[in-house]
């Protein structure tokens, strides 16, 4: 996903419970059942959790895990033409919850990332001339140095088999020498030979 997308985070989340339980117990069968079971949208409750997860896009690292959960009450029902995020959406019990969540959730994954060493990709090489696809939006400076690494690289196995990161070495250092809003320019230091660096390679700051 990093790779198609350039990103330097993948973020990503599993709904781990979204049941509906009703706090009387339902019987009957036919209409009544029926009419019993839509009760529960109105005096029930709904159990919500969420896994959140970022990872390094250049390595594969997991960086952050957390898990949230909360449980709505009364009309829990989210109407299927309610999208994600929307104002019918978050004008549901079950929908404010799960937007307060996303809320701490930001917040929290903003703290644990606040430190994070900032990441970029080449974008373009013109002769001794290297641009990258980050620039003072990001609050890169002339003069900044940043290490660069090849995007390909050996994996290595952690967790039994179940999970890999990506075992990626440096191979130079980019001085920037300008800066625009939306890309800057630099060059590497020392004589580096052209077929170690291509486009796609990241730049992380030291």
């Amino acid at each position: 996903m990093a790779n198609k997308s350039g990103a330097q985070f993948v973020l990503s989340g599993v709904l781990r419970d979204m049941e509906i339980a009703s706090d009387e117990y339902m019987q009957g069968s036919g209409v009544q059942g029926l009419l019993n079971s839509w009760k529960r949208h109105i005096t029930g409750s709904r159990n919500i959790g969420i896994d959140v997860y970022v990872h390094d896009g250049m390595t594969g690292a997991l960086l952050f895990q957390r898990r949230y959960v909360d449980k709505s009450s009364g009309d829990v029902f989210i109407p299927a033409s309610y999208t994600v995020g929307s104002d019918g959406f978050r004008s549901t019990a079950t929908g404010q919850k799960i937007t307060d969540i996303i809320h701490n959730a930001s917040g929290d994954i903003a703290a644990a990332l606040s430190c994070y060493p900032f990441s970029a990709r080449i974008a373009d090489i013109k002769g001794d001339k290297i641009y990258i696809d980050a620039g003072a939006q990001e609050k890169l400076n002339v003069g900044d140095q940043l290490i660069v690494y090849s995007a390909a690289g050996d994996n290595v196995v952690l967790d039994g088999g179940n999970s890999a990161v990506a075992n990626k070495q440096p191979s130079s250092v980019l001085t920037i020498q300008s800066v625009t809003p939306r890309y800057a320019v630099g060059s590497l230091e020392g004589v580096v030979k052209k077929p170690s660096i291509k486009i796609g390679d990241w730049v992380r700051s030291q």
